[in-house]
């Protein structure tokens, strides 16, 4: 019974130093989400279809995208760590806008 108790407390220890030492180990990633770069963006966009891309970063994580799509221009703004992007008919409309955080991601997100 000694023996039994002895194995089995032994397992659990070197379960549990196996466990630690993992956790943090260099390399390792975990719930980290990056932010788009502009060069990303306007690559991101281009591979999307649109043409003429013009990024221009106007806060931490709000981007505005100028851009043609089918000939037609377009008016952007990208969240570059969710990418998520917003259409407007102008630049104006866009200017006008006021962006405000989510706090819960659009059902488009959840897909």
């Amino acid at each position: 019974m000694k023996k039994v108790f002895c194995s089995i407390l032994g397992a659990a220890l070197l379960l549990t130093s196996r466990a630690s030492a993992d956790h943090g180990k260099k390399g390792d990633i975990e719930n980290i989400i990056g932010v788009m770069s502009v060069e990303v963006v306007q690559a991101r966009m281009q591979a999307l279809g649109y043409t003429n891309v013009r990024v221009q970063k106007k806060q931490e994580l709000q981007y505005h995208v100028d851009a043609m799509k089918d000939g037609k221009p377009v008016f952007l703004e990208m969240h570059p760590q969710t990418g998520i992007f917003k259409q407007f008919a102008t630049q104006q409309l866009r200017e006008q806008h006021v962006r405000v955080m989510p706090l819960v991601a659009p059902p488009e997100v959840h897909k």
